[in-house]
């Protein structure tokens, strides 16, 4: 018998999004009697036609998230910080070393649910026409969360790891750190509470002018305390940016006793976008020593060609 399921964020191809590993055994899943996929196909009815894709190119949003968590646990790393820290320049130059390598570091690129995204962050950084590469655009405080941006890797060993980032704007973060409960910090908050790491990252160029430093110090002081108060189970970092502009040092010692009294942060990273393998490594470092990470087995029958944004169809079991 075959079968169709009822459930809104389940899709033809994929695993069950109630995690039953025999579709049939699902409340939501409906048998379909021969009989009935006879007359389908005396009607000239295609198993193909009407097939909907359970993504679309774009960030994925909450709904999305339990379609892909169907096959594995993802990796969810959020990076935040206030305006102008650098969050989505960090992302788009993952992405960009990644298009041109095929890898981060010993893992190979094996799709994405978001490529769409991705290019629409990563144009800005590309020759078009006559126009020169720029930073991205401010990332958009409309919406109630942040989308997210999907990598599959593939780590050898027959596992994939699925990666989730999640991009929000700095004033989410801003708001937050002074008052979780406020509306502006709902998006702020969501991501937090998905996010196994998460990242406070911080421009350190604003620490050298006497104009910004004062108020550079308390955003960063601000979100520390804040995330003293999240649970342990969350893996914390910080992350310096803009670590090519040169200063004294001093302006910013106090914040750096202050990561240490936290005791909560399990590492501190200096990234510069002229140091592709530093950024390579950071992230490198975020996804690597998950215990309780759960990575999706592929069988032998699922192979990666030379393209690295197409894969072989074959099934894959958690």
């Amino acid at each position: 018998m075959n079968g169709k399921c009822s459930h809104a964020n389940c899709y033809e191809g994929t695993s069950c999004v109630w995690g039953n590993h025999n579709k049939e055994e699902c409340e939501h899943y409906k048998g379909v009697n021969a009989e009935d996929s006879d007359s389908e196909a005396a009607q000239g009815v295609s198993p193909e036609d009407g097939l909907v894709c359970p993504w679309t190119g774009f960030s994925l949003g909450s709904g999305d998230l339990a379609v892909l968590s169907g096959r594995g646990r993802p990796i969810t790393i959020t990076l935040v910080g206030s305006p102008n820290a650098g969050k989505t320049s960090l992302l788009i130059l993952l992405y960009l070393s990644i298009l041109r390598s095929g890898k981060l570091i010993d893992k190979t690129f094996a799709g994405s649910w978001t490529l769409d995204a991705w290019e629409s962050l990563a144009h800005y950084c590309r020759w078009i026409e006559q126009a020169p590469p720029s930073f991205p655009e401010h990332t958009s405080t409309e919406g109630r969360h942040p989308g997210a941006l999907h990598l599959a890797l593939d780590e050898g060993r027959q596992s994939l790891a699925d990666v989730l980032l999640f991009d929000a704007p700095g004033e989410w973060y801003d708001s937050w750190a002074v008052n979780p409960g406020d509306e502006l910090s709902e998006g702020a908050r969501w991501a937090i509470d998905k996010s196994e790491v998460i990242v406070l990252v911080a421009d350190r160029s604003t620490f050298f002018s006497d104009a910004s430093i004062a108020s550079s110090r308390k955003r960063v002081r601000d979100l520390i305390d804040r995330f003293d108060g999240l649970p342990k189970d969350k893996r914390l970092f910080f992350a310096w940016t803009k670590t090519d502009v040169a200063g004294d040092e001093q302006r910013f010692s106090s914040v750096i006793q202050r990561i240490h009294r936290s005791g909560r942060f399990e590492g501190i990273f200096n990234l510069t976008y002229q140091d592709e393998s530093g950024i390579t490594g950071f992230f490198n470092a975020l996804i690597n020593n998950k215990p309780s990470q759960t990575r999706v087995r592929i069988s032998p029958g699922l192979g990666f060609g030379k393209d690295y944004f197409l894969v072989s169809k074959g099934a894959a079991d958690v």
